[in-house]
């Protein structure tokens, strides 16, 4: 990484473009969200980054409802206790409850140092350039995207979807599309362990415990929390 360099753009929900030598980086999401939203909004998959992602996405998202409609069997596969039943609640409305800017919709350790609504406009234009978040429910969606409220994550398990698998080949080669340094800050759950190794093109960096010998080191929640802080800057 040379100092002063660019980050790598990521793409719009129109057709790709050639993009510019330089830097993005993927986050991993958060299980801890925001309610709320814009009124009048809904989820529409149309609007989101990537849009070869557009089938796997509608699977999930289609998956993940269905399984709320049967509160038991939904609390068991999100693995949640007796006092989160609004969590299964977002999943039953997910496709009609407003949605928020995903840098927006998570909370947490990692995100709340980036302050997400202290940022200006030209700080947010830069995220929704730059940054992306690796949700189980949309793949990789860019910061400024919008989404809804949901609970899921890596290791759910919902009914004919093995969650890391059904994403793994897509958003390897979504990812590998991006020119340029690509900064990944994703947890070991949304990200192959051999990444690294497999990975040409762009120059990659992974702070994560799946890369373990990465040129970057291994990474704990609270290093990849000052990083991303960073990346917001």
């Amino acid at each position: 990484m040379r100092p002063g360099g660019r980050c790598s753009s990521l793409p719009t929900h129109h057709p790709p473009h050639p993009l510019r030598r330089s830097r993005a980086r993927p986050a991993a999401p958060s299980e801890t969200k925001r309610d709320g939203g814009t009124e009048g909004s809904h989820l529409d998959l149309d609007l989101l980054a990537f849009p070869e992602l557009t089938a796997e996405r509608r699977t999930v998202v289609r998956a993940v409802a269905d399984l709320a409609q049967d509160p038991v069997a939904a609390a068991r596969a999100l693995k949640l206790g007796p006092r989160q039943a609004g969590e299964v609640e977002r999943n039953r409305v997910l496709e009609s409850s407003p949605t928020m800017s995903a840098i927006r919709r998570y909370t947490g350790v990692l995100y709340d140092p980036i302050g997400a609504d202290s940022l200006d406009a030209a700080q947010l234009a830069f995220a929704g350039r730059h940054v992306a978040v690796h949700s189980a429910l949309l793949g990789p969606v860019r910061a400024t995207d919008p989404i809804p409220a949901y609970r899921l994550s890596h290791d759910s398990r919902v009914p004919g979807i093995r969650m890391k698998a059904h994403w793994v080949a897509s958003v390897r080669r979504v990812l590998e599309g991006i020119p340029g340094l690509v900064l990944d800050l994703r947890s070991e759950g949304y990200a192959p362990s051999d990444r690294v190794r497999d990975m040409r093109t762009p120059p990659w960096c992974a702070w994560s415990p799946a890369a373990r010998t990465a040129p970057c080191g291994r990474s704990t929640t609270s290093t990849r929390r000052r990083r991303a802080s960073w990346c917001g800057r």
